[in-house]
């Protein structure tokens, strides 16, 4: 097919070409972009009702243990500013439930009233229930090739007993 070159519909090559302007979208808040509202379609806003519903705190013969909730749910505020890992901003901003590793999990020891804080992928430090104890920064258990060791506690049968770290 030949078109002439006067022709209306094709253009000429010193013609100038329209640029196309982008659609205006309205502004988001970020956590209307992760989904993390009530009213976000993202998988996300399940995950932040499902929190709310899921049980966090788990009891064995020798220790409380409390998982801290993300997506700004947790209100155990004493206990994590106490043993957390990281303020419960940064916290709410990091931790994801489709990733473990931003989690944060504090057992609460029975025997001798210390607390053995998890973070990160498997960063663990212990705190006696002196008013004065430092934290015990044990670093990832994964890459120690010894085991946590043991604490030595007197239980209320006055009989010495020990309990490991690392179980």
């Amino acid at each position: 097919m030949f078109f002439s070159p006067l022709s209306p519909g094709l253009a000429t090559p010193r013609a100038k070409t329209r640029r196309r302007v982008a659609t205006p979208h309205p502004k988001r808040d970020s956590k209307e972009e992760s989904g993390l509202t009530s009213g976000g379609s993202s998988e996300y806003s399940f995950f932040a009702d499902a929190v709310k519903f899921t049980p966090f705190e788990y009891a064995t013969d020798l220790a409380t243990f409390t998982i801290r909730r993300p997506y700004g749910v947790a209100q155990e505020r004493e206990l994590w500013f106490k043993a957390g890992n990281s303020n419960s901003k940064q916290y709410e901003r990091a931790a994801d439930v489709m990733k473990p590793c931003t989690l944060e999990v504090v057992a609460q020891i029975g025997a001798d009233k210390s607390t053995l804080a998890l973070h990160g992928e498997a960063v663990v430090r212990h705190i006696g229930a002196d008013a004065d104890a430092d934290w015990n920064e044990f670093g990832s258990v994964d890459d120690l090739d010894k085991p946590l060791g043991s604490i030595t506690y007197i239980d209320g049968d006055a009989t010495e007993k020990d309990y490991s770290l690392g179980q």
